[in-house]
């Protein structure tokens, strides 16, 4: 997080019990703020959706996680670069295709009650994808969980936001190890409101920095109201401080813009004025 200037990281399949918890924010208080939701039956087993927000970047304190579904699904509400407010869904989708038109109710309706904002960003791992270039084999997807996954994306008028700006394109975020023959598939993903989309970028699939059989999904958001930043203030390569010819002729044109500034009349004259004189010398 900190070596990529990444402000928050949606982890999926936790396996966090409340010791964990407390034990890694004791170690990385001052690194990171974590908020996870464990699966009441079995937190240290199975399931778990977590956020790590790096706190060199993000405002902790105005932070607060909205459980949804435990261990599933989670929304994360901050504030980012002033006053503007960010909602995230995150969500570790279960493997099996049955329960899984369940769960993308249980998290529509979970939403529904729940009164927040429609998510800015729903990411995480989706057990299911959308799009037959997203799996190699190719395989059909369960009808009824697809509809219901469906139905929960135009709810919260998200898109895959990725798959539009390459609809050909193919990438993959999992692979099956030890199986024969191997499969690919784009299960974790990133969607974003649609109202926003024009503000991603730089998407990227990386490896991940511990052991998984995902690979990470990266991508930048610049709000519309964040400042323009330039390329920055040109400077001096450092080498040029120990170069001899370049000191003698800075100190030669110096001395002479020296003598020009004092001879300059005190009334401006045409182009005989202090800052044409410094622009020159320049």
């Amino acid at each position: 997080m900190r070596a990529s200037h990444i402000g928050v990281i949606g982890l999926q399949e936790t396996h966090l019990r409340d010791e964990h918890v407390q034990s890694i924010k004791q170690l990385h208080e001052r690194q990171f703020t974590l908020f996870n939701s464990c699966d009441p039956d079995s937190p240290g087993a199975s399931a778990g959706v977590a956020f790590a927000l790096n706190r060199s970047l993000v405002r902790t304190d105005e932070c607060a996680l909205h459980v949804l579904v435990p261990g599933r699904a989670a929304i994360l509400t901050m504030t980012w670069h002033h006053n503007l407010r960010l909602t995230i869904l995150n969500v570790y989708a279960p493997n099996d295709p049955g329960p899984q038109a369940t769960f993308w109710t249980q998290v529509l309706d979970a939403w529904r009650l729940s009164g927040l904002p429609a998510p800015d960003f729903f990411m995480g791992d989706h057990n299911i994808v959308d799009n037959a270039n997203d799996r190699a084999p190719p395989r059909a997807e369960d009808a009824t969980a697809l509809e219901a996954f469906r139905t929960l994306c135009l709810a919260l008028n998200v898109q895959d936001a990725w798959r539009s700006s390459y609809p050909d394109a193919r990438q993959f975020t999992f692979r099956t190890l030890g199986r024969t023959p191997q499969t690919h598939s784009r299960l974790d993903r990133i969607y974003v409101a649609a109202p926003i989309c024009t503000s991603t970028y730089e998407w990227k699939v990386s490896p991940s920095p511990f052991r998984s059989d995902h690979l990470l999904v990266s991508v930048r958001y610049a709000p519309p109201t964040a400042p323009e930043l330039g390329s920055g203030r040109w400077t001096l390569p450092l080498r040029l401080n120990t170069d001899k010819v370049f000191l003698d002729h800075v100190t030669k044109t110096g001395l002479a813009l020296e003598e020009d500034l004092l001879r300059l009349p005190a009334l401006r004259e045409g182009d005989r004025n202090p800052q044409l004189l410094w622009q020159r010398f320049k």
